[in-house]
């Protein structure tokens, strides 16, 4: 808080390690030091859910799509092998110790894969999903 600046906007989203919690976390409530902050820096906080921007989805493909392919947006994958690994894996991207887009690998890569953005106009066969990634392969 103290690196924000006056009129700060902040966006609030993907509270995911949080969704369950029954009780506050034990510890000190820092909660009036907190609205205390928001209040002299006049900050303004927003919650959003991605269906927020459905609308915007086919923009969306289409720009992303072009970004990839040029190297301007770079991303990160938390990839563990084998189904066995699931639970484990669920577990910690529940507590937020994932970095990046979870996979959970069930078998090896399809030869001469490519990576694409599910759009409904591509005609190559989706061999497999991963957690959002979709792996396909020119036949």
């Amino acid at each position: 808080m103290p690196l924000l600046n006056n009129l700060a906007r902040i966006p609030v989203c993907r509270l995911i390690a949080r969704y369950n919690a029954g009780e506050l976390r034990p510890g000190p409530d820092h909660l009036p030091l907190l609205m205390r902050a928001i209040l002299a820096r006049r900050l303004t906080f927003r919650g959003f859910l991605y269906f927020d921007y459905a609308s915007q989805f086919p923009d969306f493909v289409t720009d992303m799509k072009a970004w990839l392919s040029e190297g301007r947006i770079k991303y990160r994958e938390d990839i563990t092998d084998g189904l066995e690994n699931a639970p484990r894996e669920l577990i910690r991207l529940l507590k937020g110790e994932n970095f990046g887009k979870k996979i959970i690998r069930v078998s090896p890569e399809p030869t001469a894969t490519k990576r694409y953005i599910a759009d409904e106009s591509d005609e190559l066969p989706v061999r497999k999903r991963s957690v959002g990634v979709l792996w396909r392969s020119e036949p």
